[in-house]
């Protein structure tokens, strides 16, 4: 079984949530849940779009979750919650707010003047023509982005 997200999305209890999305699906207990919450999972993969609500809060578990990680770690949690380490497996763009950064960090790009440093999550960017989803800004020195079309904007505005 695959996790369906959109479902996923519209649990009102954000502990159950937690627990849905955190889930590991081969494990014994699981098929109770999947039983319990069928609107939650789906018997194909599916490659979005992902809430940006679940990414958040994805985020903010394994950091609670975590002693290790903090707010500064923040390369941590994209890559290990959302990129290719992490449950949703989603491609992370890097740009870096300075070439000094770029190197050391190993990130995609520096910024672009026309982005600048200051997006938030969820704020959409263009690069080269694409639309980006920023899902991390470390103020160590950095911005994480997903492709647009790899999530839907469920957050209120």
């Amino acid at each position: 079984m695959y996790k369906d997200y959109q479902g996923i999305a519209k649990i009102q209890d954000r502990f159950l949530q937690m627990a849905l999305i955190l889930l590991d699906t081969e494990c014994a207990e699981a098929m109770r849940l999947i039983t319990a919450f069928p609107e939650c999972f789906t018997k194909t993969a599916s490659a979005g779009p992902i809430p940006l609500s679940v990414l958040k809060k994805a985020e903010e578990m394994k950091c609670q979750n975590n002693a290790d990680w903090d707010a500064i770690d923040s390369y941590l949690v994209s890559h290990n919650v959302i990129g290719e380490n992490g449950e949703f497996n989603l491609p992370i763009i890097s740009f870096a707010h300075s070439e000094k950064v770029q190197k050391e960090f190993g990130c995609d790009y520096t910024i672009p003047d026309k982005i600048g440093t200051e997006v938030k999550f969820g704020e959409i960017i263009q690069f080269e023509e694409k639309d980006l989803v920023v899902v991390e800004n470390n103020a160590g020195g950095w911005i994480e982005c997903v492709p647009a079309e790899c999530v839907t904007n469920d957050l209120e505005k």
